[in-house]
């Protein structure tokens, strides 16, 4: 899945005045009315860029996003027991060999 940053076509650093000019622009390419053709694909992208827009709008919120992103990455690398995924990978390879 792509990040909101992604989404929006916008790096980290940008403004609040650059989150709502990316958003404008990528509101209106994927608006349904703009895109009679193909409605569903362009009511769930313009449902997605609804909630970029909503989750960086403000400095505060890509802060608190940022984050949560650190976060989901670091508890997908480490499992319950804080276990690294390279510990564990190096586990799963030596207990293999042995």
């Amino acid at each position: 899945m792509p990040s909101y940053y992604d989404v929006l076509k916008i790096t980290p650093q940008a403004s609040d005045e650059e989150v709502k000019r990316a958003y404008r622009l990528q509101a209106l390419k994927h608006h349904p009315d703009r895109n009679p053709a193909n409605r569903t694909h362009a009511e769930q992208r313009f449902h997605l860029i609804n909630e970029a827009y909503s989750a960086l709008k403000t400095r505060e919120s890509r802060i608190a996003y940022n984050r949560m992103i650190r976060e989901t990455k670091q508890s997908a690398i480490n499992d319950n027991n804080g276990q690294s995924l390279f510990a564990r990978l190096w586990s799963n390879f030596i207990g293999s060999k042995v």
